[in-house]
């Protein structure tokens, strides 16, 4: 019994060699497992990386060095280039006929090699269609296994390199726009400081160059009157626009010219600033005077033939009844005084209907092939005497001066009338200056001067040291009747006579 009562004990020992036989096995399988997770994250994230790369837009290869085939494309690059992978994979650039530069590729490649990447390079390429697009390229060197290659990220930069092209483009042809254009065009801040000028402005204002324009104050240096300019911007700064301004400017040798500004103001910058255009009108408005003139003179013409055609058929009268008189009147002294008072007066009022007539250019002429010069040696004694011993006459005759077609009597008229006016010009003596040469008139002249034609001519000048006389003046000495003599010394129709025989 007592056997039957005994009991098996296990050792400690024994107890004990079991646990550590179960952590020693737990351990390579957290191992093991960490590895396969590991490999399975590796596989994931390669899985990941290369769909990523074959989703990319950008064409992604990889190419072997130094022979440059492709070992991989991803389907940017398909897509980019129109060839699909299988026939492209194991073969070149070059024989695919890729670059449309070669020989820039070959220095693109040696740069990789040299010094291990690339970055941003613009390049041209060939697609299968054969259409030249544009690209960028990114590249770098690197080993795959024991082969060395190119990695390499191209992005298709065509749309860019064209709207790049287009603006190119445009702003060339606004550029040439404004160079080309025939008014002036400026940019110029509030204050005066011209920031751009076109070529046209250069020419207008007379200087070299847009840089020594820029340096210019505006206000000082191209108004006439600065205080204008203070004036102007008073009255439009605060206007978006501006039209039809006239004022005057000043050029860089001095003269004056007539501009039409119109412009702009445009804020948003600093400083804000002006865009102006400037046309120069200073032909334009003195042809609208001489037009002005040329009109009135016209109308003043007609109303004075008229009259004085009429007149003088009335003078005629007169003078023919006077002569019938003459006869009752021969013995009667006091009637016969009276007869010559008359017919005296007659003759006067016909010369002057007839200086009327050579203004409104109804004279009977009888012209005929003359030497100026000596027409002017002829009439010389007679100039002497009516220019008095105070004042120098002189002449500067050119030896081989044109013939011309004129009436004789009409030339020395001229010739009076001119040195008439000259001498009363002249009341404390001075110098007249009778000149004579051939002449050809051209364009720009006769821009200026309504009436005028190109060609060659023969100038008869006459000159004095007088007074002279002011703008006023001068718009009106055609006239008839127009004089600024005292009462009594003056008829007014010595230059009209002048005008009337050009």
């Amino acid at each position: 019994m007592a056997k039957s009562s005994k009991r098996i004990r296990r050792s400690p020992r024994q107890t004990q060699a079991n646990p550590r036989r179960g952590a020693h096995g737990d351990g390579i399988s957290r191992v093991i497992s960490e590895r396969l997770r590991t490999e399975e994250d590796l596989r994931q994230s390669r899985e990941k990386y290369a769909r990523m790369i074959h989703a990319s837009p950008d064409a992604i290869t990889l190419r072997t060095l130094p022979d440059r085939r492709y070992l991989e494309v991803n389907e940017g690059f398909c897509r980019m280039t129109g060839y699909r992978a299988e026939e492209v994979l194991g073969k070149t650039s070059a024989e695919l006929h890729v670059w449309a530069d070669p020989e820039e590729r070959r220095g693109t490649v040696e740069t990789i090699l040299r010094q291990g990447e690339i970055h941003e390079e613009e390049f041209r390429f060939r697609t299968k269609a054969g259409e030249i697009r544009f690209g960028q390229l990114a590249a770098v060197r690197v080993v795959v296994g024991d082969q060395l290659c190119i990695l390499s990220v191209t992005r298709d930069i065509t749309a860019r390199k064209q709207a790049e092209e287009e603006l190119r483009r445009s702003e060339a042809n606004f550029r040439s726009l404004v160079e080309d254009a025939p008014f002036g065009i400026l940019q110029i801040t509030l204050e005066g400081r011209i920031l751009q000028a076109n070529p046209a402005l250069v020419r207008m204002l007379g200087y070299d160059s847009e840089a020594e324009l820029c340096k210019l104050d505006m206000t000082r240096d191209v108004y006439q009157d600065p205080k204008q300019r203070q004036r102007l911007i008073a009255e439009h700064w605060q206007k978006d626009e501006f039209h039809n301004v006239e004022v005057p400017w000043k050029r860089k040798d001095g003269k004056f010219i007539t501009a039409m500004l119109n412009g702009r103001r445009v804020t948003g910058h600093a400083p804000a600033y002006y865009e102006v255009f400037a046309e120069d009108i200073t032909e334009r408005r003195v042809l609208e005077r001489q037009l002005l003139q040329s009109q009135k003179m016209e109308a003043i013409g007609r109303l004075a033939g008229g009259v004085a055609h009429d007149f003088n058929n009335l003078l005629g009268v007169v003078l023919g009844h006077t002569e019938i008189l003459e006869e009752y009147a021969s013995r009667d002294f006091r009637l016969h005084k009276s007869i010559e008072a008359i017919q005296n007066a007659t003759r006067r009022a016909s010369a002057l209907t007839m200086q009327l007539l050579a203004f409104s250019r109804k004279q009977v002429v009888a012209p005929r092939i003359l030497d100026l010069n000596a027409a002017a040696r002829e009439i010389e004694k007679l100039l002497h005497r009516v220019i008095g011993e105070d004042i120098g006459l002189i002449l500067r005759l050119h030896p081989h001066v044109s013939a011309i077609r004129m009436d004789p009597g009409q030339l020395d008229q001229v010739l009076m009338n001119l040195v008439v006016n000259a001498r009363d010009a002249m009341p404390n003596g001075g110098k007249l200056i009778l000149e004579t040469g051939d002449v050809t008139l051209e364009e720009p002249y006769v821009g200026q001067h309504l009436g005028a034609a190109t060609g060659s001519f023969v100038l008869l000048s006459i000159s004095d040291t007088g007074c002279g006389m002011d703008q006023e003046t001068l718009s009106h000495i055609f006239e008839p009747f127009f004089t600024t003599k005292e009462k009594g010394k003056g008829t007014g129709l010595g230059l009209s006579t002048v005008y009337g025989h050009r």
